[in-house]
């Protein structure tokens, strides 16, 4: 008798305490696979629907800055031709926002769209139509657009933006994709 009541304990133990621990198991896989435990210097882009970020790259600086060098490169996966329009702190067709330092204006120097075949398109004034199927690239600064904010970081340290990213179809139905970037400044 006293031999099926330590069987019975065992087994009630395992019950008890194997469902806890099954439980965490399960939430750790369904954290791991949302990652949560992903470094935020491995290369990220997390979110986008219309305009997805492909490749970018933000050189950062010796000291701590309120600005930093980027290069964007943005694909168009919506199916349809998309516009953007830059170099608007009003309408803010792309925001980049740090933790912490809130909207930072993204000014941007020289930009070019390339089809599906890889060929440049001619871009011209502040809206760029960006093909179903193909890529703008985007290269200038992100600023601050107050002192005390900083939207840039060190060399070799780790970032990551949230990134807005407003377009237009060609029935002006304006479609917004907010989404994370991560990596490490050059």
């Amino acid at each position: 008798m006293v031999k099926k009541m330590k069987g019975q304990g065992a087994f009630e133990y395992l019950m008890s305490y194997g469902w806890a621990v099954l439980v965490v198991i399960v939430l750790g896989i369904v954290l791991w696979q949302l990652g949560v435990f992903a470094p935020t210097t491995t290369p990220r882009a997390t979110g986008f629907v219309n305009v997805q970020p492909a490749t970018w790259e933000l050189k950062g600086n010796s000291s701590d800055s309120d600005q930093a060098q980027v290069t964007l490169v943005l694909q168009n996966i919506a199916g349809r031709d998309l516009t953007i329009y830059l170099n608007s702190t009003e309408t803010g067709s792309i925001k980049f926002t740090k933790s912490g330092s809130g909207n930072c204006y993204f000014g941007i120097g020289s930009m070019w769209v390339k089809d599906e075949q890889g060929v440049n398109v001619t871009v011209s004034g502040e809206a760029i139509a960006i093909p179903a199927g193909s890529t703008m690239v985007a290269m200038g600064t992100i600023n601050s657009t107050a002192a005390a904010k900083k939207c840039g970081g060190l060399s070799k340290s780790p970032f990551r933006y949230t990134l807005t990213i407003i377009s237009y179809d060609e029935y002006e139905v304006t479609h917004t994709d907010t989404g994370t970037i991560s990596g490490r400044y050059s």
